[in-house]
């Protein structure tokens, strides 16, 4: 997290990112409509923090769309426009590798003749669906039986080298031109099952022989999971809440139903009722209902992202300010936090690589604990600080007018 902007104090730089999503938030709701132009863009944000903005969004080319149809684009600084555009044209290059790999994922499924479902945003980018949603992989379920022959094809089709397996996934450092490519045997991060009668509900995706997706409600159910689980040290992304938005668009009253009775005594029910109901509203333009159920959220994490560049590099890491973010965004019981840094993830100091591979048995779980020490450091400096700096940001966003 850093910010290219450390004039300002924390807490205004991270009130500007807050009052430049919710100048894109009233954009999107207001779509093509006359009401369009009653939302100018804020004076007080730079192209900087649109840009910096737009990166943790990843809704520029929904937003382009949406400018261009209302005639609008036009209209704002030439700063910000040029920042939009280019920011766009980088999410819809993605969606355009995603395509090749798409038709490359195709030719090993039926090869293999196995399926192969194709997760969250990457059916839209692989059937370039416009406008386009930006992926940094692509993220497959195979049946636990087919991930080794999978991952085996894989290599050999070019797509890259694979890493060490994780609980639920394998994943691939990709071949230049290709993007990462995520092999998964379950949709959750703890390594649990899926529901077996998940692989008779799967479709076919069209002209995409052996490649599906998940139905309707266990594809909005993922996306809702994923946002919240796996992304636990962010807010839910405005492109987040679109792609659940047009999948739950889809849904039938009876669809929605039973997707309410699957989240009852779901840890994260409300924030996950809030983003489907925040993305319907996005994407069928109803404005009247689009106020935004993550400004608490998005301030925490904004504050951090503001706070990244002033404080003492040796606890400002991406790992310690993500543990750091987890707690404060409250996704976390501290509990489950102090597992989850015990954890062994790995680092990038060699010898320490190399002796968690030797003695993994001694190696692992001292790595563990000193990521446990370091996290703990970074989080009794940096959470009153963020605390502070959030309750100041969310005062100046109260006074500005959007």
């Amino acid at each position: 997290m850093t910010t290219r902007s450390p004039g300002l104090p924390a807490y205004a730089m991270a009130a500007e990112f807050l009052t430049a999503r919710a100048w894109v938030v009233n954009v999107i709701a207001a779509g093509s409509r006359p009401s369009a132009v009653s939302h100018p863009y804020p004076e007080s944000i730079s192209a900087e923090v649109l840009a910096e903005l737009l990166v943790y969004e990843r809704c520029a080319a929904w937003l382009l769309s949406t400018l261009s149809s209302s005639g609008s684009i036009d209209k704002l600084p030439h700063a910000a426009a040029h920042v939009i555009r280019a920011a766009a044209a980088r999410e819809t290059q993605s969606t355009m590798h995603a395509r090749v790999d798409g038709r490359e994922l195709s030719l090993v499924a039926m090869q293999l003749g196995v399926p192969i479902v194709i997760l969250k945003g990457g059916v839209r980018a692989i059937l370039g669906e416009s406008p386009a949603f930006p992926i940094v992989d692509i993220d497959v379920l195979v049946r636990p039986g087919d991930v080794e022959a999978v991952v085996d094809e894989l290599e050999k089709s070019g797509f890259g080298k694979r890493r060490a397996p994780l609980l639920h996934h394998q994943g691939f450092d990709p071949a230049e031109g290709r993007h990462s490519v995520e092999v998964h045997w379950t949709t959750f991060r703890e390594g649990v099952p899926v529901d077996s009668a998940l692989w008779s509900r799967i479709e076919p995706i069209d002209g995409m022989p052996g490649l599906f997706s998940l139905d309707r409600i266990d594809n909005l159910l993922h996306i809702v999971h994923h946002a919240l689980a796996n992304h636990r040290q962010q807010p839910v992304t405005i492109r987040d809440a679109l792609l659940a938005g047009l999948i739950a668009s889809e849904c039938s009253v009876q669809d929605m139903s039973d997707v309410r009775d699957r989240l009852k005594g779901y840890r994260n029910e409300p924030e996950s009722l809030h983003m489907i109901s925040f993305g319907e509203a996005l994407v069928t333009r109803d404005e009247s209902h689009t106020n935004d159920p993550f400004i608490d959220e998005c301030a925490t994490f904004y504050s951090a992202v503001a706070l990244a560049p002033r404080l003492p590099r040796v606890i400002s890491s991406a790992p310690a300010l993500a543990f750091v973010t987890e707690i404060a965004l409250g996704r976390l019981g501290i509990r489950y936090a102090v597992k989850n840094a015990v954890s062994w993830r790995g680092t990038g100091v060699g010898r320490l690589s190399r002796a968690g591979d030797k003695i993994p048995w001694l190696a692992r779980p001292a790595i563990g604990l000193a990521h446990l020490a370091y996290y703990g450091v970074a989080a009794a400096v940096t959470l009153p600080l963020v605390a502070r700096t959030r309750a100041r940001a969310l005062r100046e966003f109260g006074r500005r007018s959007v």
